[in-house]
């Protein structure tokens, strides 16, 4: 985040740049800056784990700030152009930052407390400074923090993003999935239909842990089951909470994840602590509209009900000329403008004489509606709130962290502008049948009165509360981290998240003409997660640069009965349980990874050594009394094991040009615990499978602020848990090997300062991926076995090709965010003789497809001496990348609806407003068009919710 700051100077204008930690953010004044005289100015020299590689000044200035927590202030001529040394290991501030600086010729002055100018020598004029030794700066752009993250993707040569906690605050969303729109190539799957999860799919990619999602480096995913319509594969975390995500998009030989990998960071106690304090408070409330208490039993749409009259006696039997001549004088008698050449083919075909007719009348024709579901608040209405409470102390050796959220909200309602809403039209009088030839449409004649026809890309209406989609969320933070000795640190955390959702069983809700039900029972989440973190970085030794961690995390989910949603189940009752008794799954998943980096200096240059090991575990059963009341459902029963060593290498050949290479190994083993089933299934089978992946990449930098990079991987994924376990009509399958997917990537990277206008930065990144993914693990309705069942098997490949583009312009208080991709290709072959470019049938690929392109502008200004910033966000959203197989061309059976969407644009606005130092209100409004839409890669058929506004205050003391 850039903030402009003005202030009268003395003996001449200057501007400056300044770089500045998340947690300064919050003490900028707007009016005159006063730094207080050197002889009474400190700062905090503390040792600080530092990990900043040889790159643009300004760039290795916005790290070093973000580590040391030290305010940083650097002329714009005086960075542009200069490269910074290389800084690794654990050292002092001041020492690191000298080390960065080596060899530029430039200086630093301590100027205030923590807060360090970058300067030539010579050049702070007495002028510059006050009578009074205070230093008064014109033109001060503070930067780093909330932003640096974003800034950092223009620097790394790789398709990396990042989303900044100032981005979540200002453009949240009505789920937490929605925190991942604007990041082309990154979807959120069953984006409303997952109550607070989050479901990421990249470049195409989706589910089956293809993207390896960690929370503070813990993971708490689980993939569940949607009936045949698919799967989700859900992680948790409240938005309050994050501090920001980074993104990798494809492989890289540290991670698990082959499409890629997300990592969310929570807040830390140097996010809460003001400079100078050791105490921190932060209070966050906010409240919105646009929700309403869901009323079980409520449904949406229309249910159409068309019945015909019969018209009869008089009825003879004739030959097929006879039924023809009698049939076409009877629609002619009753005003239907249809004749009819053939009769039907029936053994014994029936005409009407004509001499004798009689009417007897069915029950007429209706549409039925439920009008409760059409009560939309007033825009004024307050009807959802959150809030958060952050409670954190800091000192040189120990830091600590509480903090709680809560959120309600009911069920939203869909936007009011738009296409694919459902509607009725009366077509008036028609036959009984559009084709009175064919079978079933002979005598006795019947007709319509009033014939109604509903349509829409999904049962609801314009503005209409969608069902299902309320949410209420408790989650808990805790950290603790301690600093001892020479650069070791040891820090404990729990995680703790509760959820009662809508969240219906996809399968429920799969055709445009099916009305929703509200569910009288939630679904329940209950994740526990307990973290514990090493690092040493010991001072001026830079062969060590330790990081452990070990997790554990429990995750346990309660779903509504099954006869809740219409269908039969034992009461729980009967076994002397509650009427409102849940089952469902339990899920245990604990692991540990310990990586190390090792900065060389070789004849060649330097060489940077990152190497480690993980251990990954993972338990799914179902909960107590699951098999006694819904046995029928066969959760899943059973354990894997994966183990992973990985070595990556990183060469400066000199100051144009960077070489890479990485290894990564892997083996697991699964044990499907599930007893025999109706798909053949033995007890206690088991499944295993290991190998290498291999990675080279190349980096040039011709020219300052300017490179290129190519990178090519071959990555491999082995099943998943999910896909080697036996579930309801899925058969165990032993031949399953893992997916190999072969990569490129390339890319550049350019950063421009003055392009436009003087003080103006411009950063560019552009790529082209092209993934082509062997054995690509896909499902099937097999029908070779002693029984027809779904089944997990290897397809020949899918392929994946796109360009992406991101851009970022910043010009004084003002800053545009720029972001699109195209997907060239995106292709399923079953064999190497059968690839089409379109998804399967039955294979989970079909709501996974993301857009053929998205493109994102996102435009923020600073006004009022930079007290109020005001912004948006305008996102375009095109139609499925590519279409549905047939099941001629994909050889498999149509097992999963296919949920679509028609293209849409939609517009974000926000205010944000800081009232006093320690105050600031916010004021935002999503979908501000109250367009009507369907989200990509949904597997329930819903609408997204319409114009939603959101008020709320932040206080940090």
């Amino acid at each position: 985040m850039r903030i402009h700051l003005t202030a009268p100077a003395r003996g001449g204008a200057r501007r400056v740049r300044g770089i500045t930690a998340m947690l300064l953010l919050s003490t900028v004044l707007a009016g005159p800056i006063l730094v207080m005289p050197a002889a009474a100015q400190d700062v905090d020299n503390a040792p600080q784990s530092y990990s900043i590689p040889a790159q643009s000044l300004s760039s290795a200035l916005i790290q070093f700030s973000k580590a040391s927590g030290l305010q940083v202030f650097v002329d714009d001529r005086v960075a542009a152009g200069v490269r910074s040394k290389a800084v690794q290991g654990s050292l002092p501030a001041e020492a690191a930052l000298a080390k960065l600086l080596a060899g530029s010729g430039l200086i630093t002055k301590v100027v205030g407390n923590n807060t360090i100018a970058v300067i030539e020598p010579g050049s702070l004029d007495p002028a510059f400074v006050a009578e009074s030794g205070s230093l008064l700066l014109d033109a001060i752009v503070v930067s780093g923090g909330k932003a640096a993250g974003k800034i950092e993707t223009y620097e790394t040569p790789a398709p990396k993003a990042y989303i900044a906690q100032e981005d979540i605050e200002r453009y949240r969303g009505s789920n937490a999935s929605d925190i991942f729109r604007g990041v082309n190539g990154v979807m959120s799957g069953d984006s409303r239909n997952s109550g607070s999860a989050i479901d990421v799919n990249i470049r195409g990619m989706q589910g089956m842990e293809r993207v390896a999602v960690t929370i503070d480096g813990a993971m708490n995913s689980t993939t569940l089951y949607q009936g045949y319509q698919g799967i989700s594969n859900r992680s948790y975390i409240d938005p309050d909470f994050i501090a920001g995500v980074d993104i990798t998009k494809g492989s890289d030989a540290s991670s698990r994840g082959i499409a890629g990998s997300v990592a969310v960071t929570t807040i830390e106690a140097r996010d809460i602590v003001k400079p100078g304090n050791n105490w921190g408070f932060r209070l966050k409330l906010e409240a919105g509209n646009n929700t309403a208490t869901p009323n079980a039993g409520a449904k949406s749409g229309y249910e159409v009900d068309n019945n015909a009259t019969l018209v009869r006696e008089g009825i003879n039997r004739g030959t097929r000329a006879d039924y023809i001549v009698a049939t076409n004088a009877f629609y002619a008698m009753i005003g239907i403008p249809i004749v009819i050449t053939e009769a039907p083919d029936l053994a014994y075909p029936y005409y009407y004489d004509g001499e004798q007719l009689e009417e007897i009348p069915v029950e007429e024709s209706y549409v039925y509606s439920d009008d409760s579901t059409m009560n939309r608040p007033n825009f004024t209405d307050l009807t959802q709130a959150s809030g958060s409470a952050v409670v954190a102390y800091q000192d040189e050796s120990f830091e600590f962290l509480a903090a709680v959220a809560r959120r309600v909200r009911g069920n939203y309602f869909a936007g009011e502008n738009g296409d694919g809403s459902s509607s009725v039209e009366n077509l008036g009088t028609q036959p009984y049948c559009a084709d009175p030839a064919s079978a079933g449409c002979f005598l006795p004649l019947a007709y319509y009165d009033d014939y109604y026809v509903r349509s829409g890309d999904v049962n609801y209406r314009l503005g209409e509360q969608v069902l299902n989609t309320q949410l209420e969320t408790t989650s808990v933070l805790l950290k603790g981290t301690y600093k001892f000795g020479d650069g070791h640190a040891i820090q404990l955390g729990y995680n703790g998240f509760k959820s009662e959702a809508g969240d219906r069983l996809a399968s429920a809700l799969t055709s445009s003409s099916s009305r929703a039900v509200q569910q009288e029972q939630t679904v329940g989440t209950d994740l526990k997660t307990v973290t514990l973190k090493y690092r040493w970085k010991p001072l001026d030794n830079e062969l060590i640069d330790l990081k452990a961690n070990v997790w554990g995390t429990d995750l346990k989910r309660r779903n509504p009965r099954r006869a809740n949603q219409g269908n039969a189940a034992v009461s729980p009752t009967v076994y002397g349980l509650p009427e409102e008794f849940r089952v469902g799954t339990d899920n245990t998943m604990h692991g540990f990874d310990v990586s190390n980096r090792s900065s060389l200096t070789t004849n060649i240059g330097p060489l940077d050594l990152d190497y480690g090991f993980s251990y990954l575990h993972q338990d799914t059963k179902p909960s107590a009394y699951t098999s006694i009341l819904e046995g029928w459902l066969d959760f899943r029963d059973g354990e894997r094991d994966e183990y992973a060593a990985f070595a990556k290498a990183d060469l400066e050949v000199n100051d144009w040009l960077n070489v890479n290479a990485g290894l990564r190994f892997q083996k697991f083993t699964s044990l499907d615990r599930s007893p025999s089933t109706d798909s053949g299934s033995i007890h206690g089978q088991s499944l295993s499978d290991s190998g290498w992946s291999p990675s080279v990449g190349v980096v040039v930098a011709p020219w300052q602020d300017t490179q290129f990079y190519a990178k090519y991987s071959s990555a491999l994924r082995l099943p998943s848990m999910f896909e080697t376990l036996t579930g309801f009509s899925t058969a165990f399958n032993p031949d399953l090997v893992g997916e190999r997917s072969n990569n490129w990537e390339v890319g550049t990277n350019i950063t421009r300062t003055n392009l436009f206008t003087e003080g103006d930065t411009t950063m560019v990144k552009f790529g082209y991926f092209n993934w082509n993914v062997d054995n690509y693990l896909a499902r099937e309705w097999n029908t070779s076995g002693p029984s027809s069942t779904m089944l997990v098997y290897n397809i020949d490949k899918a392929k994946f090709q796109g360009l992406e583009l991101n851009a970022r312009y910043e010009n004084g208080g003002f800053a545009a965010d720029f972001a699109a991709n195209y997907y060239l290709d995106v292709a399923f072959c079953v064999t190497s003789d059968t690839c089409e470019s379109t998804s399967l049938y039955a294979d989970y690929s079909t709501n996974q497809i993301p857009p053929e392109y998205t493109v994102s502008l996102a435009l923020s200004q600073k006004l009022l001496n930079e007290d109020l910033t005001v912004g948006g966000r305008v996102e375009l959203v095109g139609a499925r990348a590519v279409g549905h197989g047939q099941i001629t061309q994909q050889g498999a059976s149509p097992f999963i609806s296919l949920i679509d969407w028609d293209p849409y644009t939609l517009v974000d606005v926000f205010a944000e407003y800081k009232i006093t130092d320690n105050i600031t209100a916010n004021f935002r409004i999503e979908n501000l068009t109250d367009q009507y839409y369907i989200d990509p890669l949904s597997l329930v058929v819903q609408p997204g919710p319409g114009r939603t506004a959101y008020i709320g205050v932040t206080a940090s003391f």
